[in-house]
């Protein structure tokens, strides 16, 4: 049997807890409709709360239809879970004179299997205008995920980043085994700064880099980028600017001296806003290796094993705070001089990058080393990071699972959470609610 990642399993203690703490808050003296086992009831005593085993409330009194019950109150998530958690014949339950829900997910065809127990659904709040509560029209989850409080959604969803990091790290540690560490490393960080439409046109460009020695990598990094790219201008045809002639002039030079093979352009796409062209990243990356080299791992894992987590996320926004006093000023070596000086990379993408590709790889380098504290850490770091800007995958899964909960996915491993649930089970499963595992399991 396929192993359950722990953050689902949680999800039911959560969501149990939640509406045992709603069964607890029960307004006493009115009248609530009962969904099977009679028309009504109010309640004249909520019980004991029980934290042993047995039902969850003890010495409940509650009148249904006029007549007086005295016994215990089963809390579950859904209907269908007293016969999944085995109560049915359990003497322990024997006593049982409500069953209280958060979802009734039983169809009339499948009544005979619940005892005949009165059947109450859980309202999301005891407002007077909202006696029950309303039904989602997309995402079962949602009327779970209402029930929780805002610290067990956090920590399910940072629970679900978590487990988006470890497939990262185990995904990049195979790409390290098959290709080595640093060129592992050096494509994975083409691909990210390449961002969805261009990713697989960075990976080409970072092949071509590897194709050239050591030596002439590491002495001619800017000229190999612009030159293998297709997008240094030839200045025999271009008419340059003053500032940019002298930078385009000197690649040329060194491109010239060093190009081996002829390849027809990488054919990228350009629809991108002018502050994330094709140049400024090319831009970014030549900046980046000419300040990390091309393994930047040993300075990553130095930072991590010497300072403080807090410590640490500063000191990685610093260095990856790229400067270049051209590309802040141009989009291209064509374009005019923007009007503001505009940074190569802000704090989202430098987020972006460290949640993407320095903390996957520093994580699978700590699970091949055998330093426990090491993944400890890296794993609190990832924990640690600010949230980034909000995008369409966002957007959907919180619209569909967590409506109105926009504000408490403040860090990046709840958002990295939110982008796993999305791709895992809402796009594999076409949104289908009833399929998924943790409707399933709540």
């Amino acid at each position: 049997m396929k192993e359950i990642p722990l953050f689902l399993a949680e999800a039911s203690m959560y969501c149990e807890l939640a509406l045992q703490e709603s069964w607890s808050l029960i307004p006493k003296d009115r009248i609530f409709p009962l969904h099977a086992g009679g028309k009504s009831f109010r309640v004249i005593s909520r019980g004991t709360w029980n934290h042993d085993a047995g039902p969850d409330f003890l010495n409940a009194k509650i009148e249904i239809d006029g007549k007086i019950f005295t016994g215990d109150v089963e809390i579950h998530c859904k209907t269908s879970h007293w016969a999944a958690h085995g109560h049915h014949g359990d003497p322990m339950y024997r006593n049982v004179i409500l069953h209280a829900v958060g979802i009734n997910d039983l169809s009339p065809a499948n009544a005979p299997k619940l005892p005949m127990i009165p059947l109450f659904i859980l309202p999301r709040d005891y407002n007077e205008a909202t006696p029950q509560m309303p039904q989602q029209k997309d995402g079962l989850c949602a009327d779970l995920f209402a029930r929780m409080p805002d610290t067990a959604i956090h920590k399910f969803v940072s629970d679900a980043g978590l487990e988006r990091l470890r497939k990262k790290s185990e995904k990049l540690l195979e790409d390290m085994i098959a290709k080595g560490t640093k060129d592992a490393l050096i494509i994975r960080l083409f691909e990210q700064i390449g961002i969805p439409g261009n990713r697989a046109q960075f990976k080409q460009l970072a092949q071509r880099l590897l194709t050239y020695d050591k030596e002439v990598r590491e002495q001619y990094i800017q000229a190999i980028l612009w030159g293998e790219s297709g997008c240094l201008p030839d200045p025999a045809k271009v008419q340059l600017s003053t500032d940019a002639a002298p930078i385009v002039n000197e690649l040329w030079n060194q491109w010239w001296q060093i190009r081996r093979v002829h390849y027809d352009p990488i054919l990228f796409s350009h629809r991108s806003r002018p502050l994330n062209s094709i140049s400024r990243r090319i831009a970014i990356l030549s900046e980046f290796i000419r300040n990390f080299s091309e393994n930047p791992l040993p300075v990553m894992l130095d930072i991590i094993r010497e300072n403080r987590v807090d410590d640490a996320i500063k000191l990685f926004i610093c260095k990856f705070n790229i400067t270049d006093p051209f590309w802040q000023k141009h989009t291209s070596f064509t374009s005019a001089e923007l009007k503001k000086s505009a940074v190569l990379l802000g704090n989202d993408r430098i987020t972006e990058l460290m949640v993407d590709v320095i903390i996957p790889a520093v994580h699978a380098y700590s699970s091949v080393s055998g330093e426990f504290k090491l993944t400890a850490k890296v794993e609190s770091l990832f924990l640690a990071m600010p949230k980034t800007g909000s995008n369409k995958t966002l957007r959907e899964i919180i619209k569909r699972c967590f409506p109105g909960k926009e504000s408490i996915f403040r860090t990046a491993a709840a958002q990295q959470g939110l982008i796993h649930i999305q791709k895992t089970w809402c796009e594999k499963l076409a949104c289908n609610c009833k399929a998924c595992p943790i409707c399933q399991l709540v």
